[in-house]
């Protein structure tokens, strides 16, 4: 009978070894208060907006090239301060496994959840 009891303990060890994995996984992915501002600052997208244009003609003008470089970097300088200004009007509530970000502006309340590194809009 005591061997019957040991056993099914030991089945369930490779459940909590799993759910112990899991929550060090959200915890280490958890994403900072800066990571999110970027992530806003940004339209949720990996600067794709700051890249410059490919060049199709495989001709190099240097007044193109030195006006699509300025273009890049006014719109990363943008975005850096929107980022600012946002974090201005946000709060985080941190939950070690999942973060929640809320930020009021203008009469405005936004939240999203940050979780595994990605952030989700509640609205």
């Amino acid at each position: 009978m005591k061997d019957a009891n040991q056993n099914q303990g030991l089945g369930k060890l490779p459940i909590f070894i799993g759910l112990g994995a899991l929550a060090l996984v959200m915890v280490v992915t958890n994403p900072s208060k800066d990571k999110y501002l970027n992530h806003i600052s940004s339209g949720g997208k990996q600067s794709a907006a700051c890249q410059p244009k490919s060049n199709q003609s495989g001709q190099s003008d240097p007044l193109k090239q030195a006006l699509e470089q300025a273009s890049v970097d006014m719109c990363k300088q943008l975005q850096q301060g929107m980022g600012k200004m946002i974090g201005e009007f946000t709060t985080r509530q941190n939950f070690l496994l999942f973060s929640i970000y809320t930020t009021e502006f203008g009469g405005s309340k936004s939240s999203s959840i940050g979780i595994l590194g990605n952030f989700i809009s509640l609205g």
